[in-house]
């Protein structure tokens, strides 16, 4: 049987055919897009407590299709996955390579279940797996953001048709070109050419949802925000038009515990909707240039769990640009711990600093789109050498004999 990296490859060679569209397929895109052709992955999910089960397959051609099994009836749906949709979920699948069968601790008296099937030319393998073991047990990790996707796109399909012949839906971003750094404005855009006010239902008060994609990643998403758990709605008065808007401030996601590293210039695709299957997707591509202030971003890197005696400072070339510095020692950055008042939420006096170095001249660069990062180890101690007490403080590095130094700092907390 092919593995899943192999299978993925076979499905990348049929790219050129995606349609990426963002309307409702018509019957001559059905035809066109061949829908009897074999599929690619076939995702069932059921909730017995609640009496329903779904299923959506996803074909080479990057269609996708809904059809309710089991339970109240929805119609069937069916949308062409954006390009980028689809990178993503190519590189997810190769989570799922080794897998069949029923994953690890699978409880089938669970009330919420899955089953992912992997269609080849030598066959098929089904995955099944429950909510319960997939929070509980660490092996079954891999297969959690599989699944937590897979019914993010079963959620899409009900956006597509749910409110089809009343309400128009559309992405408008303020601006399409932009500076780094310079905020970029979400708004999306419903017109209601009915004759009746028509009310959409929210389970929290998270109503609008984006995802921001660049080469088939997620670098951001409305993921990152809570929401308060309380039931909200948005009503539409009959032929009238709303909006709502969320500003981006190029934040991403990096793997570190905070989510202020600010991406890289370049062009990203915007997918946006209404959270709880009120829309369908919508997406649009911007273009972040590398005009700006901040073509260097500095930040400080602290996290006590990891290592609570390393702090990290790294400068994020965001540009095509090659940055240069000169050093008289080998030590290119000064550090230094600082009090810090919770109330006023400033810092204080200086109550630890570093920014000695042995003698003799040195150099950074750093390259296009690259980064540089600093590792200060700092013993926790005060300036009488004993352990400072448990509490809030104020790190912050920068490059030494520079202007500008790049300083950054961040509210830390030490707990020995």
């Amino acid at each position: 049987m092919k593995n899943t990296t192999i299978f993925s490859l076979l499905f990348l060679f049929s790219l050129p055919v995606l349609i990426s569209c963002d309307l409702l397929i018509t019957e001559t895109v059905r035809n066109t897009m061949n829908l009897q052709s074999e599929p690619w992955v076939t995702f069932v999910s059921e909730a017995r407590h609640l009496g329903w089960k779904d299923e959506i397959t996803l074909h080479h051609s990057g269609l996708l299709e809904f059809h309710r099994l089991e339970g109240e009836n929805k119609p069937d749906a069916a949308r062409a996955l954006f390009d980028d949709e689809i990178l993503y979920f190519m590189k997810l699948a190769e989570n799922l390579h080794g897998w069949s069968g029923a994953c690890d601790n699978y409880d089938d008296s669970s009330p919420r279940h899955y089953s992912i099937t992997i269609h080849s030319e030598d066959g098929k393998r089904t995955v099944l797996c429950d909510g319960s073991s997939l929070a509980i047990t660490d092996s079954n990790q891999s297969l959690m953001p599989v699944v937590s996707f897979l019914r993010d796109l079963k959620m899409s399909m009900w956006g597509e048709v749910r409110f089809g012949g009343k309400l128009k839906f559309d992405l408008k971003p303020g601006n399409k070109v932009l500076a780094l750094d310079e905020p970029v404005a979400l708004k999306y855009n419903v017109l209601n050419s009915s004759g009746r006010d028509v009310t959409m239902s929210f389970p929290s008060s998270a109503q609008l949802g984006f995802k921001i994609y660049r080469n088939g990643e997620i670098v951001f998403s409305s993921g990152a925000f809570g929401g308060l758990g309380i039931l909200t709605s948005w009503e539409i008065p009959a032929r009238s038009a709303d909006s709502k808007e969320y500003v981006w401030d190029h934040s991403s996601f990096d793997g570190s515990i905070y989510h202020d590293r600010k991406v890289k210039s370049g062009t990203y695709t915007v997918i946006q909707y209404l959270q709880n299957g009120n829309s369908p997707y919508r997406a649009t591509e911007i273009t972040i240039t590398e005009e700006g202030k901040q073509k260097l971003q500095p930040r400080v890197l602290y996290n006590r769990y990891d290592d609570p005696y390393a702090f990290f400072f790294e400068l994020n070339n965001r540009t095509s640009e090659l940055f240069e510095f000169d050093f008289s020692s080998d030590r290119k950055v000064g550090f230094q711990i600082r009090e810090y008042d919770t109330q006023s939420q400033t810092p204080g006096n200086v109550i630890y600093s570093n920014t000695s170095g042995e003698a003799r001249p040195t150099n950074l660069q750093i390259g296009a789109f690259d980064e540089y990062t600093w590792i200060e180890t700092w013993d926790l101690t005060g300036p009488d050498g004993n352990p400072l007490p448990n509490g809030f403080y104020w790190a912050e590095m920068w490059l030494l004999d520079h202007e500008p130094d790049y300083r950054a700092g961040r509210r830390i907390f030490i707990h020995q």
